[in-house]
Formats: structure tokens, sequence, C-alpha cells
């Protein structure tokens, strides 16, 4: 299956650098489709990542099953901490910016992606969400 993925990949990164010609290198897009392809075949292998803010998920508290909240998290600093041959996906509400800075520090065999459309487009293709609820860290008492 791990082939089936890569072969697909390099078919996303060609068309995706044929139109996108920045310095950082192309984004590599993939629908809701393509993300539930990688949950059911990779969930192993795979880290999800929700880069909304605070507000958007205030606004929206729902999240892709298993992905990592970001809004109180030191993205850059995370992401030393992803193994090798893990592959990534990052999302947002809907587009990401093609200004936003999406870390770059990965090793070279982790694979990278982002979902076309964000949060809506998983939803309206019909992809499962979890509650997610913002709090505020809380000092514990021993008592």
């Amino acid at each position: 299956m791990w082939h089936v993925f890569q072969s697909f990949r390099r078919h996303k990164v060609a068309n995706a650098a044929a139109a996108d010609h920045t310095e950082a290198g192309p984004i590599v897009e993939l629908n809701p489709r393509e993300l539930a392809l990688l949950i059911a075949h990779a969930s192993d292998r795979l880290m999800i990542f929700d880069l909304r803010h605070s507000g958007e998920v205030a606004r929206q508290p729902a999240i892709i099953p298993d992905a990592f909240l970001t809004t109180n998290v030191d993205l850059f600093e995370l992401m030393r901490w992803i193994p090798a041959e893990t592959i990534v996906v990052f999302y947002a509400a809907e587009q990401i910016p093609r200004d936003c800075a999406i870390p770059v520090a990965l090793s070279g065999e982790t694979v990278t992606y982002v979902l076309k459309g964000g949060l809506r487009a998983w939803c309206e293709a019909g992809g499962p969400v979890a509650p997610v609820a913002l709090h505020k860290e809380q000092a514990h008492s021993n008592s």
C-alpha cells in the first residue's frame, strides 16, 4: 500500500510544482477523500495538525478525529519531534493562506500535505469530526 501512496505523492508533487514556483517549494494538496484513504490505510504513520486559531475553533468546535490542535503550541518546535517517514497533514478552517509559514523543518523522509478546503471541505464531504473544547490551563491543587 505504501508504494501506492508514494506514486500518488510523486504525481501530486509534480502537479503542484508545475503550478507553484515559490522558493519554499510546492504545497501538495490532498482532498478529503484522499485524506480518508490515508486515515484508513496509514493511520499508524499519520499525524494531522489543525492550524486554526482559537477564534476559529470557538466558532466551529470540531476537529478531525486524532488531529492535534495547535492553537497554543509552538508548531516549529513540535516539528523537530516528528519521526522520519511520518505522513503529516495540515489543515485550517478553509484554505491555508499562501503566505502561511508551514513548518518546513521536517525530515526529508517526512511526507507533508495540506488538506484542500480545510475543515469545511472535510465536513462537506461527510468526514467524521470530534468535539473540541478550548480550556485555559488551570492550576491543580493537591488538597
